[in-house]
């Protein structure tokens, strides 16, 4: 039978030279409706780091970790999937992780939920993160001043490249008091990431038309926080709360994904990689560059979300 190699979690730690290995596992062929496809990239973010660590309700021993990933039909390889879950993209280039997921999250959510327009103050919490990266860039595009919050230097200087309007670096400023001294009418729309007694705080600085945007599973106290928001809905009949999930919206995937691309080739949209090309022990390749990267990105001074980490095994 033939093998295939594998990264499997043996032990919850943030000894990430420990918590993972490297094993082989049988690989069987696919049937009918099934289609075998190879890993070209990884992406490692927060997310990952956290799972490892055992701080994820998904995350179990001897289970292979839940890495964004990269990847195309083959005779060998890596996983069997579902063909209606592959996603035809014009060509393999690491950069697609950035525009497929990230870029229509950020599109889909601040257009047909937000329903942001020009000239309008937009908030983008945890605004250096993957997909908030994005989503300030989007917004700038369509003419919206772009507040962006972050809880270090770095990712302020990140913010900065991205042409960001206000940085509120939570280490320094109160996002709550920045907002009621530079922004006492209210903010048009808020693109909330963290969930919690901030989506209580950001609520009362919405206009009074305002949309607020969270996503689904960005907490369990969001449930809670989500009713006591929507019992305000009452009163103030204007003001809307949306709970985002990418996958209602796949009948509009091929539209925006065409006008991310077209962003993308005219160079109006940034991606940031980091593929290891500065590391002293050189890119990060095949499963033992995972395992590195996993590593830098536990002690990068940029936020491990944004920390976009390539892998791939030939």
């Amino acid at each position: 039978m033939s093998t295939y190699r594998k990264l499997q979690v043996v032990e919850n730690s943030d000894d990430f030279e420990n918590a993972i290995e490297i094993i082989e596992a049988p690989l069987r062929s696919p049937e009918p409706d099934e289609v075998l496809i190879k890993c070209i990239y990884v992406v490692v973010t927060e997310c990952d780091l956290m799972a490892i660590k055992g701080f994820s309700k998904h995350a179990s021993l001897n289970s292979r970790p839940t890495f964004f990933e990269f990847e195309i039909p083959c005779n060998i390889g890596f996983e069997l999937t579902d063909p209606k879950k592959l996603f035809v993209i014009p060509e393999l280039k690491p950069d697609y992780f950035w525009l497929v997921k990230a870029g229509l999250t950020a599109a889909i959510a601040l257009e047909e939920v937000g329903h942001i327009k020009e000239n309008q103050n937009v908030l983008i919490t945890c605004a250096a993160g993957i997909v908030e990266t994005i989503a300030v860039q989007w917004a700038k595009l369509k003419g919206c001043n772009v507040i962006g919050t972050c809880s270090s230097v770095e990712q302020s200087e990140l913010l900065e490249t991205l042409n960001c309007d206000r940085i509120i670096n939570e280490t320094i400023e109160s996002i709550e008091d920045v907002l009621y001294d530079e922004f006492s009418e209210g903010v048009d729309v808020i693109w909330d990431s963290i969930g919690g007694d901030i989506t209580n705080m950001l609520w009362h600085h919405l206009t009074k038309a305002g949309r607020l945007i969270t996503f689904d599973g960005i907490s369990d106290q969001y449930r809670r926080t989500s009713l006591i928001c929507h019992d305000s809905c009452a009163e103030d009949q204007c003001k809307m709360i949306f709970s985002f999930s990418l996958h209602r919206h796949s009948r509009k995937f091929d539209r925006y994904f065409e006008k991310i691309l077209s962003h993308y080739n005219e160079e109006n949209l940034k991606i940031l990689i980091d593929q290891g090309e500065n590391e002293e022990e050189g890119e990060f390749i095949g499963l033992e560059g995972i395992q590195r990267a996993l590593k830098v990105s536990q002690f990068s001074q940029l936020s491990s979300v944004t920390f976009l980490l390539l892998a791939f095994d030939n």
